[in-house]
């Protein structure tokens, strides 16, 4: 299964240089523009090769000696492949995130 999100992190980076991609210990991790944020979740939960079912967390952590002070990471669960993956955005006191609800109600 490694294997395939190697790939898949791979093609990744062809289609969207912007987004960052690392895998550690088996674990992927997505590094997303604010921006982008609804529309890279969206393509997670479709694709095919990852099938994000299941939102499991949103935490944030502050960095205060940074710009862009605060992580904000979803978790995520493809039950099919038993994969996990973090979104992870970074942002400030100004920045609005839009809301995943609508496409995982555990985010309510």
């Amino acid at each position: 299964m490694v294997l395939q999100f190697k790939s898949f992190s791979k093609y990744i980076k062809k289609i969207r240089p912007s987004i960052i991609c690392n895998l550690t210990q088996n674990e992927i991790t997505f590094y997303v523009n604010s921006k982008d944020l609804i529309k890279f979740i969206t393509f997670l939960k479709l694709h095919t090769t990852i099938k994000v079912e299941q939102l499991i967390d949103i935490t944030a952590v502050d960095f205060p000696q940074r710009k862009q002070r605060f992580e904000v990471l979803y978790q995520f669960l493809s039950v099919t492949y038993n994969q996990r993956i973090t979104v992870s955005i970074s942002v400030n006191e100004s920045n609005i995130l839009d809301s995943v609800v609508k496409l995982f109600s555990s985010a309510g």
